[in-house]
């Protein structure tokens, strides 16, 4: 699944065609051939509608979380700040969450051709380095009912992880505490190379602009992980979904939300998740079983430590976020309301960090800064 993964990543770097004009309010009408008489004879065919791209369903080429299919035009530069803060059910004191740590996100995006571009971020959690691309595939038309792109990211977390293995292992001493210490970690600690902490990610952004009001965007996604903890799987499917509602020329309301059949697990290890019991009682291990509770009398209580205290194991959430877009033409701003920090595109799959049922959410914002490196084109035009 990792080759899939890097051909559709690869793919939208091949494709190279002629641009196509990226005014998508003007409709152009047909030419009348010359000395040709202006009502058509009756035995005339009318002509077939052109084939004229809708509007774009969204004005940027990122939503909340994900891009959108809407292509970032030739010789446009999109720099991007995103920034998410801590829990915000935290305290007052701690400002609805924004004197905790924040997750932040600097990136830049290139538009090498009309529907080619490229790009490059740095987001502060895992320290985590993304390149991307994306090529735009189909506009919608009056014939054609969605905008299709394709969108492919490598990511790499180059901050120093380690996993602690189980059970834990006390090597004989040898006189040292330092050598002791160091024997502990390599028998007791796995620390994952670059190439563990390697993700990739490949998605089909599919955008359909229901009149001027609506939006609606739906992609399926990809991700396949070098290295995931034990009972996890290396590749992963998804489904994005994002919309916006548009409430005058300048304001929208957006939202996403990010769907997977299996999000992380909570906590290093699944041994030592599926142990956990309500009341800080553990489930009972097998030898504990055998060796002490192995009479009679203690079949209720092996049965409540182990089925009626039982603890399910916590996983990660449901990504749900929505909140408001401000767009001034050179500059895209949005606020908005979110359960996950993750802002590296292949981390999104695994789950958000907070909890709407728990009152958990936190505030995040993104902004766009376009840049023109060609003449013809202003910023009201991007």
């Amino acid at each position: 699944m990792k080759k899939i993964a890097l051909i559709l990543f690869l793919s939208s770097l091949s494709f190279a065609f002629a641009q196509e004009s990226s005014d998508f309010d003007k409709i152009s009408s047909e030419s009348k051939k010359p000395g040709a008489a202006e009502n058509p004879k009756p035995d005339e065919k009318p002509k077939a509608k052109s084939n004229v791209a809708a509007p774009p369903a969204f004005k940027g080429p990122n939503l909340i979380h994900m891009p959108t299919a809407q292509p970032l035009q030739k010789d446009i530069l999109d720099f991007r700040f995103n920034h998410r803060f801590g829990n915000a059910n935290a305290s007052l004191y701690d400002f609805l969450g924004l004197d905790n740590g924040a997750n932040t996100q600097l990136a830049l995006d290139y538009g090498i051709t009309d529907k080619l571009s490229a790009g490059f971020s740095r987001i502060s959690a895992f320290k985590t380095y993304e390149a991307r691309t994306k090529y735009f595939l189909l506009p919608q038309t009056d014939s054609f009912p969605v905008s299709i792109a394709l969108n492919g990211v490598v990511g790499v977390e180059t901050e120093k992880q380690t996993l602690n293995l189980g059970p834990y292992i006390v090597p004989p001493t040898t006189g040292s505490t330092a050598t002791d210490e160091y024997i502990k970690r390599k028998f007791n600690q796995y620390e994952l190379s670059y190439s563990d902490r390697t993700s990739y990610l490949a998605s089909i952004l599919i955008s359909r602009r229901f009149g001027e009001i609506f939006s609606l965007e739906v992609s399926p996604m990809f991700v396949h992980r070098n290295f995931v903890k034990s009972n996890l799987s290396n590749d992963r499917f998804g489904l994005d979904i994002g919309g916006k509602v548009r409430l005058n020329k300048s304001f929208s309301f957006i939202f996403e939300m990010i769907f997977t059949q299996k999000r992380d697990y909570k906590g290093d290890n699944y041994a030592t998740a599926d142990q956990q019991g309500y009341g800080n009682l553990n489930n009972l291990t097998p030898n504990d079983i055998n060796t002490t509770y192995n009479k009679s009398t203690d079949l209720t209580y092996v049965y409540a430590r182990n089925v009626t205290f039982d603890k399910p194991i916590p996983y990660y959430n449901v990504p749900l976020s929505f909140g408001l877009n401000y767009d001034t033409g050179g500059h895209i701003y949005s606020v908005f309301v979110t359960n996950t920090r993750a802002l590296a595109q292949t981390q999104l799959l695994r789950g958000a960090d907070f909890d709407y049922k728990n009152r958990e959410w936190t505030i995040g914002f993104n902004i766009n800064r376009f840049f023109s490196f060609a003449k013809e084109i202003s910023e009201d035009d991007f």
